[in-house]
Order: structure tokens, then C-alpha cells, then sequence
């Protein structure tokens, strides 16, 4: 169940974004062992209080999600809808 989840920590962790998978097991039950990430969430109360920087971060971040080239990603269609 979470071999795909694995996969795709593993190779977003390889182009700068999430945490590093540590561990994954399959026996009679996933595992998923991965680093801590640093840093807080968007919503910490440093960020809540400068909506502004918030913005800006976010705006930042996602830029780098669309510029990132996902040809060589390990999970193929992962963004094709599923039949209702």
C-alpha cells in the first residue's frame, strides 16, 4: 500500500522537495520511515501574522513545483484522473 507513497517520497526528496525516505518495509504491513522536515507549516503564527510573507513563500514554492522537469518520474499517469 504505501509502495508508490515510498517511490514518490523517494523521488521528490531527489529534486529538492520532502523528506528523505529512511526506511520501507512490506510485510504483513507497510512502513514508512522518513527524516524529520525542518522548518514550520504554514500554519505557525509567524506566518499567520505576515500574511504577505506567506504569500510570497507559497508563491515561491509552488514556482519551483511547475519549473521542476517530472519526466523521469518513477510513477507513470500519477496525475491522471481516476474514472468516477
Amino acid at each position: 500500500m504505501l509502495e508508490k507513497e515510498s517511490r514518490m517520497s523517494e523521488y521528490f526528496h531527489s529534486k529538492g522537495f520532502g523528506a528523505e525516505v529512511l526506511q520501507y518495509i512490506s510485510d504483513d504491513r507497510d512502513w514508512l520511515l522518513t527524516s524529520a522536515v525542518i522548518g514550520k507549516d504554514c500554519l505557525h503564527e509567524g506566518y499567520l501574522a505576515d500574511p504577505k510573507r506567506l504569500c510570497d513563500t507559497m508563491a515561491y514554492e509552488l514556482r519551483k513545483l511547475h519549473e521542476t522537469d517530472y519526466t523521469d518520474c518513477p510513477v507513470a499517469d500519477r496525475t491522471r484522473l481516476l474514472p468516477a
